[in-house]
Order: C-alpha cells, then structure tokens, then sequence
C-alpha cells in the first residue's frame, strides 16, 4: 500500500500531463459515441481547450505579477488606462512639514577662588580634580548610552534588512518554479487545441 502511495504521489508530480491524458481519454470516448458529430465535437473541443489553455497562462501570469508587485493583472490594466493622456486629472498637493530641534547643553558653573595659603590650594586643585573626573565620567556614560541606543536602532534595520531579503528570495523562488506547471499545462492544452481543430 505504502508503494502504492508513493507511485501515486511520484505521478501526480506531472499532474499537467495526467488531466491531459484524462482530457484526450473523454475526447475520444466522445468521437466513439457519436462519430457522425465528429467534426462539431474537435471544433468545439480545440475552441474550449485553447481558450482554457490561454486562460491558464494568463493565470499563472497574474500570480507571478502578484508576487513581484503585489497587484493582479486587472490591477496593471486599471492603472495602464487610468494614465491615458487625454484624461485630465485633479492634482492633489500634499504638503507636510515637520521641523524639530533639539539642543541639549550641560552647563557647568564653576566659581572661581583666589585661595591665600598652600592648603587652600590644594583643596582647590582637589575639588578642580574631583569636578572634571565627575563631568568625565558623565561624559563617558551619556556617550556609552548613545551608542547603546544607535548600536540597537542598528540591529533592529539589520533585522529588518534580513527580513526583507528572505521576502525576497521567497517571491523570486515562488516565481521560478511555481507557476510553471499551470505554464506548461495551459500551453498543452492549446496546442492539443490546435490539434483537435484540424482532425476530422
């Protein structure tokens, strides 16, 4: 059974040729049936599968176009007519502004003493050392969290970035290879169409 399975799955893979051969099995049963009908039934068979088989095409056509711009064919013929030259349109301005600025300063206020004697200044050189190692090391953290901040704004466009690109590499495989089979049964049918159309 499980052999069984696997043949049928491995056949379905070429449904195209299948529903072909299903197609010519119930053309011919019906020429059997009614062989004084013959020439009505392959005009009407080749008019039914070539306009099935262009339909087919133009199907997988539109799929793809979906997935690369994300419109239907109707929507590309809409917008083709929508931009005929002799049809005036209402301009429409938009116009928006934004305008933000801001300044950020620190200001430091530091009073300056005259001192007398040998201790006062040293205790002044001590409170001057103390004052720029406090503005260094604030210094040091609001730069620290600057780059935090840019280094996350990074990877957060990197990631989108790779989103992006998976996107894209999805829409380009699902172009290359899925909609070929309905590309190749559509042109089955019309050139089984155009085949029928001339069998008496």
């Amino acid at each position: 059974m499980t052999t069984l399975w696997r043949l049928l799955k491995w056949a379905w893979r070429a449904w195209p040729v299948v529903v072909l051969l299903v197609v010519l099995l119930v053309h011919l049963t019906l020429l059997d049936l009614c062989p004084t009908l013959s020439q009505a039934i392959n005009k009407t068979a080749s008019l039914v599968l070539q306009i099935s088989g262009g339909l087919l095409v133009l199907y997988s056509i539109d799929s793809n176009i979906g997935v690369i711009r994300g419109r239907s064919l109707f929507g590309e013929l809409r917008q083709y007519l929508a931009e005929f030259p002799l049809i005036k349109k209402s301009t429409v301005l938009n116009v928006s502004g934004a305008f933000s600025s801001t300044f950020v300063a620190k200001a430091r206020i530091s009073v300056k003493r005259n001192p007398k004697t040998v201790d006062e200044q040293l205790n002044y050189l001590q409170e001057q050392i103390d004052d720029t190692r406090r503005d260094l090391r604030e210094e040091i953290s609001d730069l620290d969290r600057k780059f935090q901040e840019r280094s996350k704004a990074i990877d957060e466009k990197i990631g989108l970035l790779l989103a992006s690109l998976k996107q894209v590499e999805s829409n380009v495989a699902e172009v290359s290879v899925g909609g070929i089979e309905f590309q190749v049964f559509g042109v089955l049918l019309v050139i089984y169409g155009a085949i029928a159309g001339y069998t008496v």
